[in-house]
């Protein structure tokens, strides 16, 4: 097959939730050169400054890609370009995510490699790029989502950290699922990391189009299972900007609500936070309790992870399936969340992970994984053979390249 791939962020290195899936994605679709990857993707310039780094990234993609292509973001030249785009979505029927996207320059590149290829089949790593759809014309697209982007909105709408930031995620909301709505009665596939996204789309939205569940996957040669147990401290990852919505708000309901009944009971355990760009208030956080440590980002986390007691995951807003739990499985460290956290991951409460939704229960895990490591044993080994059944990514690649092959073969006969 030749695929052309259009994705909304540089995937490599493959070191944040979205980058590992869609990175692992176009490992799998590659498969050693079975088949060919076209590969067309915007640059994050907070995650990628420099020229220097982005030729590094590009070079790390080439053994997957036939061709990678690389844009800057439109809405991302100037401030003054950023705010004209954003105030446009105020009275624009699609979604800002949308229109953020559409680039002209993209446009044109998409067009010559159509003309210089056979394309087989077309992957948008989100649903939003189906405003691409006319340039690609009759051939097989699959609209790939993460979680139910309109969902998230609403969710967001409600935990935001200030009105205007909640009024716009209320807009957000309503146009991203009209939009939701039309692209996946329309798309010829949709990809979905869980079966709770698939029924979602098909029940409330109404989606009619073919569908598959493409779970978020591991390499467990990466992430082999540690044998480190009875460590004197507890792991938060996730970026703590206030832009990062759901993990910024995971980690203060932690701090507020579950922190003080952990401390009470075990004074002596440690909580580590890893993640990008922490906001100054959870900076603040190591200098107004003794046992916190704010370690901002790490570039690669098997060490912290591969020695915690526990990963938590103390969500409240979400959709999707979490990376980091199915690595921290991988290592054989126990994962603490929520039901949201955990969700579209196939997990059994008290066998291979915990789960609590309220301050008292999470607090309780907390503590008694803590003060047992025989438990800790059990629980990682759980979810060790848990990940290596389900979860490797060689599994969910055969998968993957088997739906999509059905796709362009029922093309072929038509």
């Amino acid at each position: 097959m030749n695929i052309l791939f259009l994705a909304d962020i540089v995937p490599f290195p493959p070191n944040t939730g979205i980058k590992i899936r869609t990175f692992n994605v176009i490992e799998q679709l590659h498969n050693r050169g079975e088949n060919r990857v076209y590969l067309f993707c915007f640059n994050h310039k907070i995650l990628i400054p420099t020229a220097d780094e982005l030729k590094r990234c590009e070079d790390g993609l080439k053994p997957f890609c036939e061709e990678v292509n690389i844009f800057e973001i439109p809405s991302d030249a100037n401030r003054m370009t950023y705010y004209a785009r954003l105030a446009a979505s105020l009275v624009q029927s699609a979604p800002y995510r949308v229109s953020r996207y559409w680039s002209t320059e993209c446009v044109a590149a998409i067009r010559e490699c159509l003309a210089r290829n056979r394309i087989d089949l077309v992957h948008f790593d989100k649903t939003e790029f189906y405003a691409y759809k006319e340039i690609v014309g009759d051939i097989p697209i699959v609209c790939t989502n993460h979680n139910v982007e309109s969902l998230l909105m609403k969710q967001r709408a409600k935990y935001e950290i200030n009105l205007a930031r909640r009024l716009f995620a209320f807009l957000q909301y309503r146009r991203t699922e009209r939009y939701e709505r039309l692209a996946l009665k329309s798309t010829t596939a949709f990809v979905t990391c869980t079966d709770v996204d698939r029924r979602y789309f098909a029940e409330k939205l109404g989606a009619t189009s073919r569908s598959e569940v493409i779970d978020n996957g591991v390499d467990t040669r990466k992430y082999p299972r540690s044998n480190a147990y009875g460590s004197d401290y507890v792991l938060i990852i996730g970026a703590q900007s206030k832009e990062a919505t759901a993990n910024f708000d995971a980690t203060w309901y932690f701090i507020r609500e579950i922190w003080p009944l952990i401390v009470a009971a075990k004074p002596e355990i440690k909580l580590k936070i890893v993640g990008r760009d922490p906001d100054q208030s959870i900076i603040e956080l190591q200098e107004q309790h003794r046992n916190i440590e704010v370690l901002g980002f790490v570039s690669d986390e098997r060490e912290l992870l591969g020695a915690a007691a526990a990963l938590l995951v103390p969500l409240r807003v979400g959709g999707g399936s979490r990376l980091k739990i199915l690595t921290a499985m991988s290592m054989g460290r126990v994962v603490i969340s929520t039901s949201i956290g955990a969700e579209g991951i196939d997990c059994t409460n008290g066998l291979d992970s915990l789960c609590a939704n309220d301050p008292q229960s999470f607090a309780q895990h907390v503590v008694h994984v803590f003060s047992d490591p025989e438990r800790q044993r059990s629980i990682g080994s759980a979810a060790r053979r848990l990940v290596e059944n389900r979860y490797d990514w060689a599994i969910i690649g055969r998968r993957m390249r088997a739906f999509y092959q059905e796709l362009v073969n029922e093309r072929s006969t038509t």
